[in-house]
């Protein structure tokens, strides 16, 4: 893949864990109101461990972007000029 795509792939990842922060907090936010208010949460904390788990996804992309593009960057160094 090339280093534009990549870039480009790195952006999106880094707006999706950004927007993932967004929703789990907000999730949690939910989780405890309604714990507060002696409710069923079953369903909202299904909801937040598939937001959690989807969040950690995007992370872990993100890092093979960031490692691919490293290892892009140190070959293209090393390449003969």
């Amino acid at each position: 893949m090339n280093e534009a795509r990549l870039s480009q792939d790195l952006a999106e990842a880094e707006q999706c864990i950004t927007e993932g922060k967004v929703y789990v907090r907000s999730q949690r936010a939910i989780v405890a109101k309604l714990t507060r208010q002696a409710q069923d949460t079953e369903k909202a904390r299904s909801i937040l461990k598939t937001l959690q788990d989807t969040l950690a996804l995007h992370i872990e992309h993100r890092d093979q972007l960031k490692r691919q593009l490293a290892r892009n960057e140190r070959g293209a160094s090393e390449a003969p000029r």
